[in-house]
């Protein structure tokens, strides 16, 4: 079911009778059918007759979204008031009408913490008579932390609604954004920033149209917690809402991913990043778009074999260990980490550098790009000048200060020539321009290398 259904009355399919016999207390249920036992709704999996005759031995599933799968057996004759949803049971739930505001607003709560209360759980059923503008929430943590890369969140997504009048539509959404968002909105100043947001305050403040557009046309997309000890992209599907704490490229190929996830970019991304305690803050800015790509990295078919290979074991690790990327590369970097899942990361991650280097067309530097485990250290920023003690930073396995320099050289001489190249295409164009055509646009030397997105706000009704 797609964001923006309702379900009502018209669009339920109602089970078909199974029988002409009224239903009576003792009616057991068949094998298919939905039932409504102890508060709960359920799916009636095997029915058996017990052979003492003591009763029908049911098995169950629970429906209800907060223990779904759930299994139960009852004895159905000893139950209490059970219920068969029949017909006319299913046609009820599309007479009920609109939930309070108040059950729909602890159902978000409850998705936002990823728990549930004591409170009654058949008020998580909620969004379904509510109609559904509920869009899957990504935030940093899930791309590091999240085996999946799944989002665990939800938000509630307004911002295409051109006026106040089309809110109606969705009354309890409408309730829960006009008493939460809109009186911070019209406490903000009248100054120009402000008096689209006070206009539109059911809307996000930067929703990135263009952004969500460039991303309908893809699958997947990779993307990058900002903060974090592990330089780690990943692919995230497409069709969520991406948090601030989320960097996401315009980039869905393996062969992006290669370049990216290289030892090359990490050591660029290192250099330039700024830092958050002691984890590296990526920004796009100075980490990506200054990065000089391979040439022609886009149709290297090198570049794919490799990214794929180290991205597939990688996420089948991932998994399969229930460990996120975090967990997985602090594995990776481990010097006691001998199992045979992260001796072959290693290896792989050691041909995709491989490749990378071949498609910068520096093949010399590869046997000497070989990886040790290695510290890291820096002053103490507390009488360091006094005591001059070194802090001792994780074990990291990775190329000898010299080949990081020699290679961090290499990248920032071909920046500099892309750099110069470009200025000078700009000086050709320029020479060439008419005198009374102004509008006429400079043309870029830079190989196309994707457009990096902007991701929306951190807060998505700040002010």
């Amino acid at each position: 079911m797609r964001p923006g259904n309702v379900v009502n009355q018209s669009t339920i399919t109602p089970e078909p009778a199974r029988s002409a016999a009224p239903p009576t207390p003792n009616r057991v249920p068949e094998a298919g059918q939905v039932v409504r036992v102890r508060t709960r709704t359920y799916l009636v999996g095997p029915v058996e007759k017990q052979s003492n005759g003591s009763g029908t031995l049911v098995r169950l599933a629970c429906l209800d979204d907060d223990a779904q799968g759930q299994p139960l057996e009852v004895v159905w004759e000893l139950e209490l008031a059970p219920e068969i949803l029949d017909r006319e049971a299913w046609q009820s739930i599309g007479k009920r009408g609109f939930d309070n505001a108040r059950h729909f607003s602890a159902f978000i709560h409850t998705l936002r913490w990823n728990c549930v209360t004591a409170t009654d759980p058949r008020i998580f059923q909620a969004p379904f008579r509510a109609g559904i503008r509920l869009d899957a929430y990504l935030v940093g943590e899930e791309i590091n932390t999240d085996p999946n890369i799944r989002p665990k969140r939800f938000v509630i997504y307004l911002s295409d609604i051109v006026d106040e009048p089309g809110l109606d539509k969705w009354p309890e959404l409408k309730a829960i954004v006009q008493s939460k968002v809109k009186p911070e909105r019209l406490s903000l100043g009248s100054n120009p920033n402000n008096v689209p947001l006070k206009k539109r305050w059911w809307a996000y403040q930067a929703h990135r149209p263009e952004l969500y557009a460039a991303l309908a046309r893809k699958q997947r997309v990779l993307c990058l917690s900002r903060v974090g000890q592990a330089l780690a992209f990943a692919f995230a599907e497409t069709g969520i809402v991406f948090s601030e704490a989320v960097v996401v490229f315009d980039l869905d190929s393996d062969g992006a991913f290669a370049v990216l996830q290289s030892r090359p970019h990490e050591m660029w991304a290192r250099f330039f990043a700024s830092s958050m305690k002691d984890d590296m803050r990526y920004t796009p800015s100075d980490c990506f778009e200054t990065f000089p790509f391979p040439a022609g990295w886009e149709t290297n078919a090198a570049l794919e074999t490799a990214g794929r290979e180290y991205y597939d074991l990688r996420a089948a690790l991932m998994v399969g260990n229930n460990q996120g990327l975090t967990k997985t590369y602090n594995r990776f970097h481990d010097p006691e980490e001998t199992s045979p899942d992260i001796l072959r990361l290693r290896e792989l991650h050691a041909a995709m550098d491989r490749a990378v280097l071949e498609a910068y067309g520096w093949p010399d530097l590869i046997p000497q790009c070989q990886c040790e485990f290695l510290l890291d250290y820096e002053d103490e920023e507390d009488g360091a000048e006094d005591t001059g003690r070194r802090r001792k930073k994780p074990w990291r396995y990775r190329w000898p200060n010299l080949v990081r320099d020699e290679v961090l050289a290499h990248l920032l001489k071909l920046n500099a020539e892309r750099a110069e190249q470009e200025r000078l295409v700009g000086l050709t164009a320029a020479g060439r321009k008419k005198p009374n055509n102004p509008r006429a646009k400079t043309p870029s030397a830079a190989p196309a290398q994707g457009e990096i997105i902007p991701s929306p706000q951190k807060d998505l009704f700040a002010g």
